[in-house]
């Protein structure tokens, strides 16, 4: 019986938030910290030749992303990379 106790973890409440708190404040560069995000709240992903299909932890409906959004995501951010690269500063 206490072998059994022992096996099953029960977080408290405080570690529970520490965590999150500690996955929040990670660097998105730290591959420990993405790989910790992905496993905690992402249960499935399905790559199609036209469309990714995300299924969360939190709920069991897929979301879906199709090429036409990836390319919308991808042509937005290259705007803001290039409004930010073109900035001039004081010499």
């Amino acid at each position: 019986m206490e072998l059994e106790r022992i096996q099953h973890f029960s977080p408290t409440e405080a570690e529970i938030r520490d965590f999150f708190t500690a996955l929040k404040n990670g660097s998105e560069d730290d591959i420990i910290n993405r790989k910790a995000l992905i496993n905690t709240l992402v249960n499935a992903i399905y790559l199609y030749d036209d469309e990714i299909t995300v299924i969360f932890n939190s709920t069991d409906i897929p979301v879906t992303v199709s090429v036409s959004l990836l390319g919308e995501i991808d042509g937005n951010n290259a705007a803001v990379k290039r409004s930010y690269i073109e900035k001039n500063g004081s010499p």
